[in-house]
C-alpha cells in the first residue's frame, strides 16, 4: 500500500540550528521527541549535487534489536535475522523505483544506526520530516500519511502540524541562542588507554601480521569527556560549536532514547542510489601542519608513503571482495585509488569504490555482505574480528558502525561511526583508532590516534597533553 504524501516548501528556510536548539529545549522540557540533524554529501557516483540536512524530530516507530530479542537471543549466529528485521523496518521493496532514481523525499524517512554489534542497532522512521538545501536557501517539509492510510488528507493535517513545530521550535531555539553560545563545552578528558598499554595491544598484532594470521587490523581505544553537558539543549549547542569548528561532509546530531551522537564522520561507510553501491575508505593520516610548508611537507609525506598507500589498497581490495557478494559480475570498479583529501586537523588518503548490485538483492544480504565495515575491522576481516574481541576486551556498540538514512531500500546512506562523541546518562566518550601493519610503529600509532580527536578536543577547549597525565 502506497501511504499519501503531501509537502511544502518553507520560504525563508528554518534556520537549522536555531531549529534544532529549539527541538533539543522541547526534550529537555519533558516533550516527546527526540532530534536529529544529518548532513548529506554533495558527491555520489561521480555526481555532484547540492549538498543537503535532513531534520525532525518526531519518530513514528523504533526498532531496538537489543531490547526486542532479549539476553536469549543467539547473537552469534542469529545475524541473519537481526538484519532481517533491520529490512523489515526499513520497508518493501515494491516502490523502491521513486527512491531510488526519482525524488526520494515522498516516503518515510528512516535514521540511526546500525551498530559494530549488531544488538547495538537502533533505528527509527519518521513520517513528518525537513529536508532543507542550504546553499539554494530552500527547504522542504515532507508528511506522510499513517500507515493505515493512503489519504491525502491525513498527510495534509500531518504536514499542517509539522510546519507550525517547526516554526515554533525555530523561534525558540532563535531566542535560546544567545545564552548557550558562550557555554562550557567540556573540563576534560582522559583515555583510560595509554600509551604504554596501546603499544602492547599493537605488539600483539604485530605478531599475529607476523605469524601470517592477518594482514591489517584497526585496533581502536576510547577517550572519556569530562564536564560534557547533560542537558539536551546544552548538547545540541556544542553540536552546532563543533560543527562550525570542524566542516566534514556527514555531520550528524541524532537522539535515540538516552543516547545522543554528535558525529564529524569524514568516511562514507557504504551509499546506495537504485542498482548502485558506492564506499569511501579511509587509510593513511598526518596531521595538518602548523605552517602552510609544515603542512603542504606532511601532505606530500602521506601521498608519497609506501607503507600508507599498501594500508588504504588493503582494505580497498576488503571493500571490493565484500561488495562484490552482492554486485553483478564485473562490476566493481575503482575509479579513485589513494586520493588525498584534508580535513580541519589531519589529511587522509581516501578511495572509492564502486558496484552494480545484482538484481533481486535485499538489503539484509548488503549489509550482510559488507558489516562490520572492513576499514574499522581489517583484513582478512573476521580473522581481525576475533582478534579484535580479545584485545579491545569489551564491545564497540556503535563506534565503527554505520550512521544511516534511509529513503526506503534502495536509497540510503551509512557514514562511519568516527570522530564521533556519544553522549548518555553516566557521561560522554569518543573513540579513536588507526590501521596496524606489519611496519607499524606502536608510539606512532598512538599517536596517530589522538590526532584524529584533536580538532573535536581543541574544540571542547580540552588541554594538550591530557592523554599522558591522565594514563591509568
Amino acid at each position: 500500500m502506497t501511504r499519501g504524501v503531501a509537502t511544502v516548501d518553507l520560504d525563508p528556510m528554518p534556520d537549522p540550528g536555531h531549529l534544532l536548539l529549539g527541538l533539543a529545549a522541547l526534550r529537555d522540557l519533558g516533550e516527546k521527541v527526540e532530534p536529529f540533524l544529518l548532513g548529506g554529501d554533495a558527491s555520489l557516483f561521480g555526481e555532484e549535487e547540492d549538498p543537503f540536512l535532513l531534520m525532525g524530530a518526531w519518530p513514528e516507530d523504533r526498532l531496538e534489536l537489543a531490547r526486542e530479542n532479549g539476553p536469549d537471543f543467539p547473537w552469534e549466529t542469529g545475524a541473519g535475522d537481526l538484519l532481517a528485521a533491520v529490512e523489515k523496518f526499513v520497508g518493501s521493496q515494491d516502490d523502491e523505483d521513486a527512491a531510488a532514481d526519482g525524488d526520494p523525499w515522498r516516503r518515510p524517512l528512516t535514521v540511526g544506526w546500525i551498530g559494530h554489534e549488531l544488538p547495538a542497532t537502533v533505528l527509527s522512521r519518521h513520517a513528518a520530516y525537513l529536508v532543507l538545501w542550504p546553499r539554494r536557501g530552500v527547504a522542504r517539509a515532507v508528511a506522510v500519511a499513517a500507515a493505515d492510510s493512503t489519504s491525502a488528507d491525513s498527510a495534509q493535517a500531518r504536514l499542517a502540524l509539522l510546519v507550525q513545530d517547526i516554526h515554533q521550535a525555530g523561534a525558540r531555539g532563535r531566542r535560546l541562542a544567545p545564552d548557550l553560545a558562550g557555554m562550557p563545552v567540556a573540563s576534560g578528558a582522559h583515555a583510560p588507554v595509554g600509551s604504554e598499554q596501546h603499544g602492547r595491544r599493537v605488539q600483539t598484532v604485530l605478531d599475529a601480521i607476523a605469524a601470517g594470521d592477518v594482514y591489517q587490523v584497526n585496533l581502536a581505544h576510547g577517550l572519556s569527556l569530562e564536564g560534557f553537558p547533560a542537558e539536551n539543549s546544552r548538547r545540541a549547542a556544542a553540536f552546532l560549536h563543533l560543527w562550525r569548528e570542524n566542516p566534514v561532509s556527514y555531520p550528524a546530531y541524532v537522539q535515540q532514547g538516552d543516547t545522543t551522537m554528535l558525529s564529524f564522520s569524514p568516511e562514507r561507510y557504504l551509499a546506495r542510489r537504485g542498482a548502485m553501491l558506492e564506499s569511501r575508505p579511509i587509510k593513511g593520516t598526518r596531521p595538518r601542519g602548523e605552517t602552510p610548508a609544515a603542512d603542504a611537507r606532511l601532505a606530500r609525506d602521506l601521498e608519497v608513503s609506501a607503507k600508507d598507500r599498501a594500508e588504504n589498497i588493503m582494505i580497498v581490495d576488503l571493500v571490493r571482495n565484500d561488495l562484490g557478494r552482492v554486485a553483478e559480475i564485473a562490476s566493481v570498479s575503482v575509479p579513485v585509488l589513494c586520493r588525498l583529501e584534508s580535513f580541519t586537523s589531519v589529511h587522509h588518503l581516501v578511495s572509492v569504490v564502486q558496484a552494480r548490485l545484482r538484481p533481486g538483492v535485499g538489503l539484509a544480504e548488503i549489509l550482510a555482505a559488507v558489516h562490520p565495515p572492513g576499514s574499522m575491522t581489517g583484513a582478512p576481516k573476521m580473522r581481525a574480528v576475533s582478534l579484535l574481541a580479545a584485545l579491545e576486551g569489551e564491545p564497540r556498540g556503535i563506534y565503527a558502525g554505520g550512521l544511516a538514512w534511509f529513503a526506503g531500500p534502495a536509497r540510503f546512506h551509512l557514514s562511519m561511526v568516527i570522530r564521533t562523541i556519544l553522549a548518555g546518562r553516566t557521561g560522554a566518550s569518543l573513540h579513536v583508532g588507526g590501521g596496524i601493519v606489519a611496519d607499524s610503529d606502536p608510539e606512532d600509532e598512538y599517536q596517530e590516534t589522538l590526532h584524529k580527536a584533536d580538532a573535536l578536543l581543541r574544540s571542547l577547549a580540552v588541554p594538550p597533553g591530557f592523554a599522558r597525565s591522565r594514563e591509568v
